[in-house]
């Protein structure tokens, strides 16, 4: 953490803000904070201005604490939002933007002067996962859960393997696995692979004298 920022927050009275950048697939950059007003500070070396009400997609509703599993699922964190009309409801929504990319910063502002003390502390870089949409009588929100990189760990590339189409893409016109279906194999990570069991089969004058004792 930034020496300035761990200095202002040990200060009886602490002014903090959490930013929240979504960089939608339509060229859309979406800056909010939590609160209202503003606050400017350098992301990949130029100034950017994060507001608390963005115009088109409108403001920032609340923020969830960082879920974290052990093994099980990847880092996933979740905000919400309260546009202001139909419209950037949804375009929030729309599927086209899973994979944008989300970052999340925690930083202090100085009270007297608004401007930011240090350098903001990143706590999250994800993408965008899913949204569930939430409309009613007078107010509509949009809650996005976005989920870590480590979330590729986690798929299971199921198709990927002993298939035609599959095969075709990397070796075209090749056809050997057109007929392949519901072919299973282990596949050992890390490990050799044990070695299968042989049987010997007794041949010539060793298999006539086992017949004969088999025989008795």
């Amino acid at each position: 953490m930034d020496a300035s920022l761990n200095s202002a927050l040990d200060q009886s009275f602490v002014r903090s803000f959490v930013a929240i950048q979504i960089k939608l697939t339509n060229d859309s950059v979406i800056n909010l904070i939590d609160g209202s007003g503003e606050v400017s500070f350098p992301v990949d070396g130029a100034t950017v201005t994060f507001d608390g009400d963005d115009a088109i997609y409108g403001a920032l509703a609340t923020a969830k604490s960082f879920e974290d599993t052990v093994a099980s699922d990847a880092p996933r964190f979740t905000f919400s939002i309260m546009p202001p009309s139909a419209t950037a409801t949804a375009e929030l929504a729309n599927p086209k933007h899973q994979g944008s990319p989300v970052r999340v910063w925690f930083g202090v502002v100085n009270e007297m002067t608004g401007t930011v003390i240090g350098v903001p502390e990143l706590l999250w870089v994800g993408r965008l996962d899913f949204v569930r949409t939430q409309i009613g009588e007078n107010a509509q929100l949009v809650e996005i859960e976005t989920v870590s990189a480590f979330d590729r760990l986690f798929v299971a590339e199921e198709g990927a393997r002993l298939n035609g189409n599959w095969h075709k893409r990397i070796w075209p016109g090749e056809t050997g696995l057109d007929f392949n279906i519901d072919a299973q194999g282990d596949i050992f990570w890390g490990i050799a692979a044990p070695t299968a069991a042989a049987v010997r089969t007794p041949t010539g004058g060793w298999a006539n004298i086992a017949a004969m004792l088999n025989n008795r």
